[in-house]
């Protein structure tokens, strides 16, 4: 790090060796008492020939010019690095808030834009420069570098003097206040430093041009040293930002709001770990087997099933009330838990009969239109008839439960012969109805299966066998 000169009146030197980085070579003639005056330190700087006191002193009066216009300078804000009222184009902002540091003492931040500091969260530009120990030199500003004096300054300072430029000197000086984390003395030292070694190769040893050159770099060091602490400032707000934003979380590990991330897991909205398998619900995980529907966890159902609550109905059961009922049959509804037929003609649907005229269509009692009928479910074409079919048990009557079904049938096409659905008008000539099979009219119908047989079903055959 660097420490900043302590300069008292009639002296150059700083009251203690300073402690330099690389910007500043190391220089034993600091080891010498800070009480020797300014006089004299200039003339043990002016290489091997002796100066006289008296001579010294008329080329320091004439180096007062560069003292001058360095005072003047500076008091329009020396070397500028920018004009003040703008901010140089921000890093991109747009990492995801997974691939940096986790919480700062247990709050979660984004660390693309934010810095856990000893004092907090602190936004990473602009930068606070007490609150932010740990800034880092910011890649998105260019820097700005306008030579000798005041950037857009009314009165210009010069760039060379006695026939010597200064100008390579004022462009470091500009670049080291445009470092982030140098210190002003520093910089300002270093300056100096150049100009006097730029003395020494344009004028000789021992010559009064030599001693005016070095005595208008005092003049330059007087200006910047006095009234460069708010320019200093104000580049350093710029080349810094508040922290690198790097991971604090292990190698391979992504931050997900104040924890770490293991391999098996995701990150729900930023904020909350959720092991791989499960779902994320903004910012919720999801238990297992459950998914996310409307923004909330529930239950997840399987094919065929139906939502109830926090639970799903299987095929054939109908969600009353948060729970699950077995369907009623056709025609009926649930009335206090209970199946309860509707009136003739009318269809149940959902947990209502719908009025006579009107079909059960996705759950919903709906009129037909356009002259077509309604019968149970649907709209059949207009003039056909509306069959109700009780049919026991899909081809086989051992212990089968009862369903009900409407099939609309089409006249003169088709004709309803009760159970047996619908028929051609041939078939319902010629034939009777036996359960749910056609038996020959003239044979006998045995509801429950021929007596002695093992065969329950509905049978038709000639009479009297029973």
């Amino acid at each position: 790090m660097f420490r900043a000169p302590v300069v008292q009146a009639g002296t150059l030197r700083p009251q203690r060796p300073s402690r330099h980085m690389s910007i500043v070579p190391s220089d034993p003639r600091r080891s010498r008492s800070a009480s020797e005056p300014l006089v004299d330190q200039l003339a043990r700087r002016l290489a091997a020939a002796p100066v006289s006191r008296r001579g010294l002193i008329k080329a320091l009066v004439a180096g007062m010019v560069g003292a001058a216009w360095g005072g003047l300078g500076a008091r329009q804000g020396w070397a500028a690095p920018a004009p003040l009222g703008e901010t140089p184009t921000a890093p991109d902002r747009g990492a995801d808030m997974q691939a940096a540091s986790c919480g700062c003492r247990g709050e979660s931040f984004n660390p693309s834009e934010q810095c856990c500091t000893p004092t907090g969260l602190q936004p990473m530009l602009p930068v606070d420069l007490a609150r932010c120990p740990d800034r880092v030199q910011n890649p998105a500003y260019p820097g700005s570098a306008n030579g000798c004096g005041a950037e857009g300054g009314f009165i210009q300072v010069p760039d060379s003097f006695f026939g010597v430029t200064f100008r390579p000197a004022c462009f470091a000086h500009d670049r080291c206040y445009d470092t982030c984390k140098s210190l002003q003395a520093d910089c300002d030292q270093l300056m100096t430093e150049r100009m006097w070694d730029a003395c020494k190769i344009a004028h000789p040893a021992g010559t009064l041009s030599r001693a005016a050159c070095m005595g208008a770099a005092v003049g330059y060091f007087n200006g910047v040293t006095r009234f460069g602490a708010a320019p200093f400032e104000a580049a350093q707000k710029l080349a810094c930002k508040c922290c690198s934003g790097t991971s604090l979380c292990p190698s391979g590990q992504a931050c997900c709001g104040t924890q770490c991330l293991l391999p098996n897991q995701h990150c729900c909205a930023g904020q909350t770990a959720c092991n791989f398998g499960l779902s994320c619900c903004g910012s919720t995980c999801c238990a297992l087997g459950q998914s996310c529907e409307n923004g909330a966890c529930v239950v997840s159902c399987r094919t065929g099933e139906t939502r109830c609550g926090s639970t799903c109905c299987p095929a054939g059961q109908t969600c009353t009330n948060n729970t699950c009922l077995p369907n009623c049959p056709v025609g009926q509804v649930r009335v206090d838990g209970v199946c309860t037929a509707c009136p003739s003609g009318r269809i149940s649907c959902g947990a209502t009969c719908c009025p006579a005229g009107q079909a059960c269509i996705n759950g919903a009692c709906t009129s037909c239109q356009n002259g077509t009928v309604a019968c149970g479910f649907g709209c059949s074409p207009a003039g056909s008839t509306c069959c109700l079919i009780v049919y026991e048990g899909k081809g086989s009557c051992v212990g089968a439960s009862v369903e009900s079904f409407y099939a609309g049938c089409g006249s003169p096409v088709s004709v309803c012969l009760g159970n047996c659905g619908c028929v051609t008008p041939a078939q319902a000539e010629a034939n009777t109805c036996c359960g749910n099979r056609l038996c020959a009219k003239g044979s006998c119908c045995y509801p429950g299966g021929i007596p002695g047989f093992p065969s329950p079903c509905s049978v038709c055959d000639r009479c009297g066998l029973g």
